[in-house]
């Protein structure tokens, strides 16, 4: 039985654009806050939850069949803002973004549970970060370009054993098992 994971949080950052960061309202931060509380309620299903999201107006549907809460800025995601990704909101991203891209601080939800929180750039994580699995994986450290770079954690293997390791460049440098 998976624990279910405490939700990052992800605040909103400063935006470079000063049009965009004036755009940001109370009302705002309060859609979010009501998107996420949808989101992250245990006692509603996920259908119901996509059900809910989708009708609701604040939300804009993207040409994608995907669905965003936050700025724009000339018609691309600006600022903070939730993108949802998949059906049922189980895939989405609540984070920064900058012209149209993830930039800056977020938190990517995956179908299966898993959970990568960080900073990213040009559309991938970029710089410090954790990814955590449903199965208990939790790797911390550095990316770049979405590839995980640099770093150590704890990752569980095909078999259910618990590996301590260390990456450089992207390899596993050295690793042992957890006891």
């Amino acid at each position: 039985m998976a624990v279910a994971q405490p939700a990052p949080v992800i605040a909103p950052q400063p935006e470079a654009n000063p049009a965009a960061a004036a755009a940001a309202t109370a009302s705002d931060v309060a859609a979010i806050a009501h998107v996420l509380a949808i989101l992250n309620d245990p006692d509603i299903s996920p259908s119901d939850k996509f059900i809910r999201l989708s009708s609701d107006p604040a939300l804009r549907p993207q040409a994608d069949g995907t669905f965003y809460f936050g700025n724009l800025l000339d018609g691309q995601f600006s600022g903070f803002g939730v993108h949802l990704i998949r059906e049922q909101g189980r895939e989405r991203y609540v984070g920064n973004f900058r012209y149209g891209e993830k930039s800056g601080k977020g938190a990517y939800y995956y179908p299966n549970g898993d959970i990568l929180e960080g900073t990213w750039k040009n559309d991938a994580p970029d710089g410090a970060g954790v990814f955590t699995t449903a199965n208990g994986t939790r790797i911390q450290g550095t990316w770049r370009r979405g590839i995980f770079w640099e770093g150590n954690g704890i990752y569980v293997d095909a078999e259910g054993r618990k590996i301590r390791a260390v990456w450089d460049e992207g390899r596993i440098v050295s690793s042992e098992p957890v006891r």
